[in-house]
């Protein structure tokens, strides 16, 4: 499906009202805690929370995360205190997911002594009812858990089958970190020892970028929002490799 015409839209009413939503602290909104329905609703969620992501040099909003394995609740503001760490909001139904991960997981390798990886398994992107039959990333396609228990099921399945090294977290049932992360239905995050935002990975599917060769080959791409100022413009890799 395109969303580009609602994406203008966002882009348009972002440029005339300049209302400073960039890093927003939104905890919830009208799309949080449901399922995809349709195309009308993937466009008004993804309007509704283009810019609630923090901004390059932000301070990381409070996040409460679920361990996959063990049920704990964490806060990543305890996770990145020892080193950098790298966030990959995913679900298995997101075609952007399924083909990004397997090049996390290379730079998890080779980065992996520097930075902390982490898997925030978000709410599905598509489940079955969202996507038609024959429609790219139909094969994709998922039930949405309605529990903690089987998001977290869906969580670790997703880790192994991509042989994810690395702690496999969840959101809530609310969807907060989806919202306030601006996070659906896939996206890059680094935050550093102190609680700051240098790495912001731009609006996914179409811009997540977690290598320099990654390219999705989607159509009716938004180029409106391609590179919106407070978002990184290089790839994941780039700026690993060039941190301090």
């Amino acid at each position: 499906m395109s969303f580009r015409l609602s994406i203008i839209s966002a882009a348009i009413l972002w440029s005339a009202f300049g209302c400073g939503l960039a890093g927003a602290q939104t905890v919830t909104d009208e799309w949080a805690g449901k399922p995809v329905k349709d195309g009308e609703h993937v466009h008004g969620m993804i309007k509704s929370r283009l810019f609630n992501a923090p901004v390059v040099d932000s301070e990381a909003p409070e996040a409460v995360v679920v361990d996959a394995v063990s049920g704990k609740e964490l806060s990543l503001l305890e996770l990145h205190q020892e080193r950098p760490v790298v966030l990959f909001f995913a679900s298995n139904s997101c075609t952007c997911s399924q083909q990004a991960a397997p090049e996390v997981a290379k730079l998890a390798k080779i980065f992996g002594d520097r930075f902390q990886f982490l898997l925030i398994y978000i709410r599905e992107a598509h489940p079955p009812e969202s996507i038609a039959d024959g429609a790219p990333g139909k094969e994709f396609s998922t039930d949405d858990p309605n529990t903690l228990k089987g998001r977290a099921q869906s969580a670790i399945q997703f880790g192994k089958q991509h042989s994810l090294d690395f702690p496999i977290l969840t959101d809530t049932m609310d969807d907060r970190q989806a919202v306030q992360w601006a996070a659906w239905p896939s996206r890059l995050f680094v935050i550093n020892k102190k609680g700051v935002v240098v790495y912001a990975g731009q609006q996914g599917p179409w811009f997540v970028k977690p290598t320099d060769a990654f390219d999705l080959k989607l159509v009716g791409v938004p180029e409106s929002i391609r590179d919106i100022e407070g978002y990184s413009k290089e790839s994941l890799e780039t700026f690993l490799t060039n941190y301090p």
